[in-house]
């Protein structure tokens, strides 16, 4: 298969993907992991596994650096939707790190400059006196900090270019060892050293244990430090002790800063940032420090020093006190802390990156707490701290973003369409990566590309043009948990494609035998790797989400045994060529056949589909379960800003098999979809019946529910959100968005029935903070589905069409002769005559609805359609804008159209574009 149809390279042929929803938002699972809580509307996934990760940076080309604790460093490409799934060991310095107990690598930060220098530093325990015994002040391991040099020409880091900035003490325990690096937005090196288990230490001037440093990138000190000009000051980074101030200090009075982050927000130069440091007995505090936070006086801020006052305080008291902490003492206040209460220890953290995630999180700060396995979040400016209460409060009062294991690291970096996730280490397990994406973001940009404040932009991915920032994150979750079963399509692009295809990939048609219920099955998948047996399981196919102002090739497999073709429902493409000719078809046994989809750059969003669509056969086949669902993304270039829900997806394929009669939703028999009670939601419908039987989406009319109609046959409505009703009607071929919010919790919505069985529901879950509002919003519409109804329409662009059983306009379908030859960029009119019976679908184009007061069921004027089944004659209008040749057009009821009610009309003019360029198979 590899040398017949793949141009994107077997690895494509191999990933495996598995599929999840979380708290009813659907969203996509790429490796098998433990089910952790993440909130609705966002994922979680484990990306990779590797034993003992401690930290993580990332590249301006989006590459992953990774540490391990006993010493290995590796760096991993973005590869499929950001998997990161395949490493590279780096560097390799095992015989030289002490890693037991709380030491070992912990600490990694890349250049603001690595691009051009490749300077990377590493913080590490050093047997530098040839032991890692502890217990011996004098010979025991230090914790070394280092600068090492990145040899792209090798993909290695240069094993003979360490540079040492900087020795600690030899350490008497095997704790408290600290060892954050990161590079302020001054330029300048910071790192947080514990008190490596000798509590006094941390107040002492003339050890850095205890303390943050600060240097140059070349291990200097800065001019500005607290003791660079003092007349005691001395240089203490060859042992980490001198006989007066070390120069190097920048804060004291830490006893476990595992961990500290930057904020990336500030302006200019400004260095702000919070440190995580692990309590003692009573308290875990996080204390906030640099130059640009509020100097508040009431606590007495030192800013020559930093002191944060261990060991003589511990959070906001006196050390084991929790009452009575309003007393300072010339001590930094933690800007949060709270109570142990069994347990408790504050380790990773990241500051959100402006605008990222929609800007719903903008001003926030993530922490993670190792023992009680969760990661929180609080609003930086929030709350207002009563250090006199009991017991004292910061009232910052953060909440659980989060349920996760042991995480000890965390970094915000690149994902699909400029989108930044949320990258974490977890000891958990082994150990793993884990990623949170927002599935329900419209991308806005990439706040200030700073990905987790170590001063390293990232720019937005090569593989999802920056022309996109409204992708979202692709929905999707097993079979047997609800939701979309169907995996993602995953496309491959730049070196892997040819040169005229932003994106590639390959889909394969196959057959069964009687495994959905009875009867033959079809269906699409990913292509099975050659050698391997894989089913054909009749459940809707891979989901497919298209870029706007992207051309994208498809290669079309067929590993069955009969002819096929695939037709993509609802987009507004090239009928001929290699575009979506219905024409074509392509012979079993493994051969393919290419298509070319040329995504305008105004294309509009929206719910299809795509099936197969040969004619003679096309209602077995998408009977049969050919067929899957298609979006195209939101399209910035017609709406820079969209509703807040708009991302808040859920999706709903509805499907009859042909033999049986049976209904599924999403492949099931009865589908239950989880929601949150009172929050919007924007649930996507797409329903197949090779009948086009219609069918009613009742909701509960007795206020359990809001729903709103907002698109159509993959286009907004003129008006968002449209009008509200309980029951709406959709044709066997038509999609259709819902805005929907209910407000009962543990409440059981049916949402569609098969004679008195409910196949569809919605589960209405516990209420959780809201942060999607009803607005009223006018979609703009391209040129090509702009409002038609004032147009003038030359008598010779109307036309009146008549669909039978086996005809249209009298004609039973001849692949060489048209129906009609029509006018490039015009406005047409037709009459659409018996519908009701033959659900009229035209390719290309979509029509307006143009009849004074609509055509009934649903169908309303002035709205937009590409499937129209009216119980009276229907006028409508459509512009031949852009594309044109075979437009072909057909009763929906796929047995009626195998029977030859299928025609085509000849679309010719001046300056229409051709795709004369038709491959064969191969």
């Amino acid at each position: 298969f590899a040398s017949r149809c793949s141009t994107v390279g077997t690895s494509l042929l191999l990933q495996v993907t598995k599929m999840k929803m979380l708290s009813g938002v659907a969203a996509l699972l790429l490796v098998a992991s433990v089910v952790r809580a993440a909130p609705s509307g966002f994922t979680e996934r484990t990306i990779f596994e590797d034993p003992r990760m401690n930290d993580l940076s990332f590249t301006s080309d989006e590459r992953m650096f990774v540490i391990q604790k006993m010493g290995l460093v590796s760096i991993r490409e973005p590869g499929v939707n950001y998997q990161y799934e395949n490493g590279t060991n780096v560097l390799d310095i095992v015989e030289m790190v002490c890693y037991e107990n709380e030491r070992g690598l912990g600490g990694l930060a890349l250049h603001p400059n690595f691009d051009s220098n490749g300077w990377i530093y590493l913080y590490y325990t050093y047997p530098k006196f040839g032991n890692c015994d502890e217990g011996n002040a004098e010979s025991g391991p230090v914790n070394r900090l280092s600068r090492w040099v990145w040899n792209s020409a090798l993909n290695e880091i240069d094993p003979d270019s360490e540079v040492v900035l900087l020795d600690t003490p030899p350490a008497t325990e095997a704790m408290h060892n600290s060892g954050k690096i990161e590079f302020g937005k001054d330029g300048m090196l910071y790192v947080t050293i514990g008190d490596q288990g000798i509590s006094d230490r941390a107040q002492e001037l003339d050890s850095v244990i205890g303390g943050m440093v600060r240097l140059t990138d070349e291990g200097d000190i800065p001019s500005d430090n607290p003791f660079a000009n003092d007349p005691e000051g001395v240089r203490c980074n060859e042992t980490g002790r001198g006989d007066g101030k070390c120069q190097e200090l920048y804060a004291v009075g830490l006893r476990n800063p595992f961990r500290f982050s930057m904020n990336p927000n500030t302006e200019g130069n400004k260095v702000h940032f919070f440190i995580n440091d692990v309590g003692a007995s009573k308290w875990e505090e996080i204390n906030e420090g640099g130059d640009d936070f509020e100097d508040n006086s009431v606590f007495n801020y030192n800013l020559g020093l930093q002191n944060f006052g261990w060991p003589e305080r511990e959070g906001p008291c006196k050390s084991g006190e929790n009452s009575g902490c309003d007393d300072y003492e010339g001590y930094m206040h933690p800007i949060h802390y709270y109570e142990h209460q069994g347990g408790g220890a504050a380790v990773a953290s990241t500051f959100v990156p402006e605008g990222v995630w929609g800007g719903q999180y903008d001003n926030k700060y993530f922490f993670a707490d190792y023992i009680f396995d969760k990661v929180y979040t609080f609003d930086i400016d929030g709350g207002t701290d009563c250090a006199e209460c009991s017991p004292a409060t910061s009232g910052k009062d953060p909440v659980t973003f989060m349920d996760y294991e042991r995480v000890v690291s965390m970094k915000f970096g690149p994902y699909i369409g400029g989108q930044m996730a949320l990258y974490f280490t977890s000891h958990a397990d082994g150990g793993h990566m884990g990623q949170v994406i927002c599935d329900v973001c419209p991308i806005s940009g990439s706040g200030n590309a700073t990905a987790g404040g170590n001063g390293t932009a990232v720019a937005p991915p090569s593989a999802a043009p920056s022309a996109a920032p409204s992708a979202y994150v692709l929905p999707v979750r097993p079979d047997g948990e609800g939701g979309y079963p169907g995996v993602l399509f995953p496309w491959n692009s730049g070196g892997d494609c040819p040169s005229a295809y932003d994106f590639c990939g390959v889909i394969e048609f196959c057959m069964g035998e009687n495994s959905w219920d009875t009867g033959p099955v079809y269906g699409y998948r990913l292509p099975c790797p050659d050698g391997e047996t894989c089913e054909c399981n009749g459940i809707p196919g891979p989901l497919i989400r298209l870029i706007p102002g992207n051309v994208y090739r498809l290669t079309l497999r067929n590993a069955g045994t009969e002819v096929t073709n695939l037709h993509t429902h609802g987009l507004h493409i090239v009928g001929d060529g290699d575009g979506d000719d219905v024409v074509r078809e392509v012979n079993g046994g493994g051969n393919c056949l290419d298509y070319t989809w040329d995504i305008k750059e105004d294309h509009p969003a929206g719910t299809n589909w795509y099936h197969a669509h040969l004619h003679t056969i096309s209602e077995k086949q998408v009977g049969g379960g050919a067929f899957g669902m298609l979006i195209v993304e939101e399209n910035p270039n017609l709406d820079p800003v969209l509703p807040s829900w708009a991302g808040n997806e859920l999706l709903l394929q509805v499907s009859v098999n042909v033999y049986t009669d049976e209904m599924y939703a999403n492949g099931r028999k009865n589908e239950v979809i989880d929601i949150a009670a009172n929050q919007w939601y924007r649930l996507r419908v797409s329903l197949v019946n090779a009948n086009a039987l219609p069918y009613n989406f009742t909701f509960l009319d007795d206020g359990t529910c809001e729903i709103h109609k907002v698109a159509q046959d993959g286009i907004w409505r003129s008006t968002v959100p449209g009008p509200m009703l309980n029951i709406w009607e959709l044709t066997g071929a038509s999609r259709a968005d819902f805005a929907i919010k209910c407000n009962t919790t543990d409440t059981l919505v049916p949402i569609l029935y098969r004679d008195e069985d409910p196949i569809a529901n919605i589960w209405v879950g516990p209420e959780e903070y809201s942060i999607f509002t009803m607005e009223e919003w006018q979609p703009t519409r391209p040129y090509a589905i702009s409002d038609m109804r004032g147009e003038t329409v030359p008598e010779g662009n109307k036309f009146a069409v008549r669909l039978g059983f086996d005809y249209v306009n009298d004609e039973r379908f001849d692949a060489m002769i048209p129906i009609q030859t029509i006018a490039y960029d015009q406005v047409h009119e037709w009459v659409l005559q018996q519908t009701w019976f033959h659900p009229f679908h035209m390719h290309l184009y979509h029509m307006q609805i143009v009849e004074p007061g609509g055509c009934g069921d649903g169908h309303d004027e002035g709205e937009i359609y590409d499937t129209i089944s009216a119980p009276a004659n229907c006028t409508v209008r459509f512009r031949t804008a852009d594309i044109g040749q075979r437009c072909v057009l057909h009763c929906h009821v796929l047995f009626h159209e195998d029977s030859g009610s299928m025609s085509w009309v000849n679309v010719t003019g001046d300056g229409m574009p051709m795709n004369l360029v038709q491959s064969p198979e191969y």
